[in-house]
């Protein structure tokens, strides 16, 4: 089952130039059919998801009614899964402080998980999906891991960028779990979004849950992820993906209102 919340915000430049406006999609994937209303709040720089406060504005409310865009063309990304520096990491529970095509700082790198780690891991170390291969990034709250996206294959208006990831939360140790996880979109110097996941959407010790973020397509674009709490908190990331899609194939219905409350929901 698709949770799918759609938030806009509005960025105000310097003056003299005009105002913009952005909008961001996110999507978590659960076990079981689910309709949410999130609370939106709009300033002058990032959209927030899962935030309890709101700011008073005229927006417009989409309800999904069929299935995912398309068609969508992937990006070929450069150590996705992690897996670039596995012989760095060859044992159970060996990790670096290092990706390869990543940028990271503080207490994040990458990391071969025990089996014990995650359920459905088998004999070989592989994770279960939407996990993928054997090893993960590891990110603590001191730290910051960004990754960079290659060109896009479109210069479109109405294109939109699908990027997806998995997030874990480790069950071989008694582990605080981290208060929230941020996701930040940027272009260059430009910050487009920041996201929250959801907290009825954090993922259950030994497992993964699998996030959708959904932005018009920008030149330069990076993710950065972090996560707030506790020093000794930890999540896992994994398996990031990345399309481009020119069209959508959802049907919508859309109506205007004043409130600050956006409710979407999609269920396969």
């Amino acid at each position: 089952t698709t949770t799918t919340t759609t938030t806009t915000t509005t960025t105000t430049p310097q003056a003299g130039s005009t105002t913009t406006t952005t909008t961001a999609t996110i999507t978590t994937t659960t076990a079981a059919a689910t309709t949410t209303t999130t609370t939106t709040t709009t300033t002058s720089q990032f959209v927030s998801l899962g935030s309890t406060t709101s700011t008073s504005v005229s927006e417009t409310s989409v309800l999904q009614t069929t299935n995912e865009p398309f068609p969508c063309q992937p990006l070929t990304l450069l150590n996705p899964s992690l897996e670039h520096d596995a012989s760095m990491v060859p044992n159970d529970g060996d990790f670096i402080r290092f990706a390869t095509n990543w940028e990271v700082s503080g207490s994040a790198g990458t990391f071969n998980p025990p089996q014990a780690a995650f359920f459905g891991t088998d004999s070989n170390g592989n994770l279960p999906y939407p996990g993928d291969g054997q090893d993960v990034l590891f990110i603590k709250p001191d730290a910051k891991a960004s990754y960079m996206f290659p060109t896009m294959p479109t210069n479109n208006p109405d294109a939109t960028l699908s990027i997806s990831f998995a997030i874990g939360f480790r069950n071989d140790r008694t582990f605080i779990r981290p208060t929230n996880a941020t996701i930040s979109i940027s272009s260059g110097p430009t910050a487009l979004a920041k996201l929250f996941l959801p907290k009825m959407y954090e993922p259950q010790p030994g497992s993964f849950v699998m996030a959708t973020i959904r932005i018009p397509v920008f030149e330069n674009l990076k993710i950065t992820f972090e996560v707030v709490g506790d020093p000794r908190a930890q999540y896992a990331i994994d398996n990031l993906n990345a399309c481009v899609t020119s069209a959508a194939s959802t049907s919508t219905s859309t109506s205007t209102s004043s409130s600050s409350s956006t409710s979407s929901s999609t269920s396969s």
